[in-house]
């Protein structure tokens, strides 16, 4: 066997000439896109010519041509004498010719030749004279023209210097027939070819500096490689004396890694073919085993029976490579019976040749009952709110029943009483006293409207003597009243009996909170309302012209309701066991739906 070091040198020769090859091959290729990239580069400048000829005279052929003042350069054109109005005179007197688009573009090819070295030609098999009669090349593309092609080119020599040609196709048009008809031309006839020649000198020159940049850079990349190569050969043979060494450190590094593992305060295992193939000490300790019990366990003996069918379903998908989640939440079982919660984190990995998954878990009982602790003190204080507003709409009725009955009763026996003293004095009474009198009347008048608004804003009580319908009437006719331009539609087809009398204040106040939202921000429109029985629910539904942005059903942002508005409709739903969302059906109008079980407990 070949000393190592004589191996190295043969594989550095070797490494070379293929380096060497692979260089000279990148250089070819470049070469060649180069040289594609600057034809490239010059058929676009031809077309961009043509592009801008062949828009120049489709502009000037759609409004019949140009008028241009006669001059030495452009005199009138004895090919359109067939035109009545080919010369004319302005008003001043300045005698003015009709340009074709074509003369017109044979000019402006002339100032591109002056401006720019770009030539310009347009000529045809037919034409009428020396000037646009066609070379061997043109001839050979007008004739394709002729068979269906649009464009031909040509890189050649003109003069002696590199040019790029491209002719175009000529195809008459309907404006073309002003100038054309009379020779005989058609609509889609091809009536000649428009070329352009675009100097190659300053294309070629480029290609050739940049040729010789990219030689440079190829050889210093050539000389780099080499360099390289012979400084990894070096690097190779030193480190050759150091990989025992290495592999001593890496299996040192693996013994300090497992013993990272093993201290970790996650649970880390490895789960292959449902048993627990690895598994370190805080993942034994979780499950309540010690570390050299725990391996051999079946894994879903592990797992709560609940979740059992969940856990191998996820397992037998992520062995299949299937997309599932990574990260879910699962009740386990410990060895001595005891039920915990468990965040895991899996991934599959190759183990020992066969694929298995690896794992992550860790205890999350403790933070489980906080939350547990949490929902519940929750679902107390709603209760606690539902309990309070239903308190609170138990007193609003009795203060608006005492106000009604005794302060607005009294006030109206005063006011009889007074009217009684008047009809008694007539006319022959004191005048003073007739005059302090009567303005007691309308005061204490005024005083009852007052105290019967004040109870109806406290504790309507139509709902109470003639039910929903009727007190859902009258907020809707007020709100129309106070709102112009709102149109309020209702809908009541629930029978009166099978409303329960708690529940009739909260349907009465959720429409009477949106009217009120409506009235004071929503834009004019319709509101509809309907109370209706939809299976075994009672459903009222709003549609209302609201102006909002919603981010969720259940606790709308944006909605023209102060927050607290919000939840406190929502405390009153569900205060008679009712579920409550807002929804959009478009950007300006809104819909609320409460719903609520015939047979519910309201408590």
């Amino acid at each position: 066997m070949e000393p190592r070091a004589s191996r190295l040198k043969t594989y550095l020769w070797i490494l070379m000439i293929l380096w060497t090859g692979v260089v000279l091959g990148l250089f070819l290729s470049d070469s060649r896109h180069l040289a594609h990239t600057v034809k490239d580069l010059a058929i676009a400048e031809a077309r961009a010519y043509l592009n801008k000829d062949q828009a120049s005279r489709l502009w000037a052929a759609s409004h019949g041509g140009v008028y241009v003042p006669i001059s030495e350069k452009t005199q009138p054109n004895p090919f359109l004498n067939h035109l009545p109005e080919r010369d004319i005179r302005t008003p001043s007197g300045k005698a003015l010719t009709l340009m074709n688009p074509a003369y017109m573009i044979r000019q402006i090819m002339e100032q591109y030749a002056e401006l720019h070295g770009v030539r310009g030609r347009i000529t045809g098999l037919k034409h009428f004279s020396e000037a646009t009669a066609p070379d061997d090349w043109e001839k050979f593309a007008l004739m394709t023209f002729k068979g269906g092609d649009e464009e031909q080119l040509e890189f050649s020599e003109i003069e002696g210097a590199p040019f790029l040609r491209v002719m175009r196709s000529l195809a008459t048009e309907p404006d073309c027939l002003k100038c054309h008809a009379h020779q005989g031309y058609q609509v889609g006839d091809v009536r000649g070819g428009v070329s352009v020649s675009v100097p190659m000198a300053s294309y070629l020159s480029y290609a050739a500096q940049d040729m010789k940049v990219h030689g440079f850079s190829y050889a210093l990349l050539w000389l780099a490689g080499l360099g390289g190569a012979i400084w990894a050969e070096r690097k190779l043979a030193r480190s050759m004396q150091a990989r025992d060494r290495a592999e001593e450190q890496l299996r040192l590094s693996q013994k300090n890694y497992m013993a990272v593992v093993a201290n970790s305060l996650t649970g880390i295992y490895i789960n292959q073919d449902k048993i627990v193939r690895f598994a370190n000490a805080r993942f034994a300790e979780i499950h309540g085993y010690a570390p050299n019990e725990i391996v051999g366990v079946n894994v879903l003996d592990l797992v709560h029976p609940e979740d059992r069918n969940f856990v191998e379903e996820l397992g037998e998908r992520r062995l299949k490579g299937e997309n599932v989640v990574n990260e879910y939440e699962i009740r386990c079982i410990t060895r001595d019976g005891k039920t915990i919660w468990v965040q895991r984190r899996n991934t599959l990995i190759e183990y020992d040749g066969a694929p298995a998954i690896l794992g992550n878990a860790i205890d999350i009982t403790r933070q489980k009952e906080v939350e547990e602790t949490l929902r519940a003190s929750e679902e107390q204080l709603k209760k606690l709110s539902a309990r309070l507003l239903r308190q609170q709409e138990i007193e609003k009725r009795d203060i608006a029943r005492g106000m009604h009955e005794d302060i607005a009763q009294c006030l109206s026996a005063i006011k009889l009483r007074v009217e009684y003293v008047l009809d008694e004095l007539g006319d022959e009474g004191p005048d003073s006293r007739m005059d302090a009198l009567r303005p007691i009347v309308s005061d204490v008048q005024q005083s009852v409207r007052s105290i019967r608004r004040m109870t109806q804003n406290l504790r309507p009580l139509l709902l109470d003597n003639m039910g929903v319908g009727s007190a859902v009437s009258w907020i809707c006719r007020e709100t129309a009243k106070a709102r112009s331009g709102l149109r309020i539609e209702q809908h009541i087809g629930v029978e009166e009996s099978r409303i329960p009398d708690d529940l009739k204040i909260v349907v009465f106040r959720t429409i009477e909170d949106v009217l009120k939202s409506v009235s004071r921000y929503g834009k004019t429109g319709l509101v509809e309302i309907v109370l209706q029985v939809v299976e075994d629910l009672i459903v009222l539904t709003i549609k209302a012209p609201i102006t909002c942005e919603l981010q969720d059903l259940s606790i709308p942002a944006g909605i023209p309701f102060d927050y607290l508005d919000i939840q406190k409709l929502k405390g009153r739903v569900e205060s008679c066991g009712g579920a409550f969302k807002f929804e959009g059906l478009s950007e300006s109008v809104k819909t609320l739906v409460a719903c609520w079980p015939l047979a519910h407990d309201r408590h």
